[in-house]
């Protein structure tokens, strides 16, 4: 999609964090508009593998594509150092974008968020974290989204992506920047195992059910592509 000046129609980004794993999930439309009229393109792929786990956002796709370039390409090892370059090497003036990036620890999966300001910082544990769309803002969510964020996830991965598929839905059902395709990047935390791991995507068991809960008849009304990531360490 040609780029013109004007606005870039922020679409939805969903992410959770949990002790086990961690995920970020949104949609396939890219909106841009001039002020005369706006041009959209339903087949983006806005989540992207970037080596230590997964990123996506909402805003420019010309700032999120030079986030990911950098991401996946610094030798970086400091990760406050790592999110600051990806700042400085993102920043377009007159565009922006709110990024979510996952990656592996020794201790387990993490999500920093990276404001369109520069400022960034992790995500809560067990808590789902939205950036909505352009045409449904925060302060007008219902009250069942405002319920569901709070989410301790509890071994259950079918009611995990049922509740996924619902804060989704809402949006894709709402928004005229949300698509009904979604696409998620799952990144899963292999505690005490071994390196052999990280090459077999999916095979865990865990893993599996996830994937196979998301084809089932509680999921089937959303199109759904997954990616899965697997790490120990980083």
């Amino acid at each position: 999609m040609a780029r013109s000046n004007g606005e870039w129609k922020l679409s939805v980004v969903i992410a959770y964090l949990c002790k086990d794993f961690s995920i970020i999930a949104t949609d396939t439309l890219v909106t841009h508009s001039n002020g005369y009229q706006e041009e959209s393109n339903d087949k983006i792929m806005q989540i992207y593998e970037h080596g230590m786990g997964f990123m996506s956002g909402t805003g420019s796709a010309e700032v999120k594509k030079s986030a990911y370039n950098y991401i996946k390409n610094s030798t970086e090892r400091n990760m406050d150092n790592l999110f600051r370059g990806a700042y400085r090497a993102s920043y377009h003036d007159g565009d922006f974008a709110n990024i979510v990036v996952s990656y592996m620890t020794k201790n387990g999966p993490r999500i920093t968020l990276i404001l369109s300001n520069g400022d960034f910082g992790p995500i809560e544990q067990d808590r789902f974290l939205i950036l909505p769309p352009s045409d449904i803002l925060e302060d007008k969510f219902p009250a069942w989204i405002i319920d569901s964020l709070e989410y301790e996830y509890d071994g259950n991965y079918n009611g995990f992506l049922i509740k996924l598929g619902e804060l989704f839905s809402y949006f894709s059902d709402n928004s005229s920047c949300v698509s009904s395709k979604i696409r998620y990047g799952l990144h899963y935390y292999f505690k005490g195992t071994g390196d052999n791991i990280r090459r077999r995507e999916g095979s865990h068991p865990h893993v599996s059910a996830m994937i196979n809960n998301a084809t089932n008849k509680a999921y089937e009304a959303i199109e759904h592509e997954v990616n899965t990531h697997t790490h120990y360490k980083y």
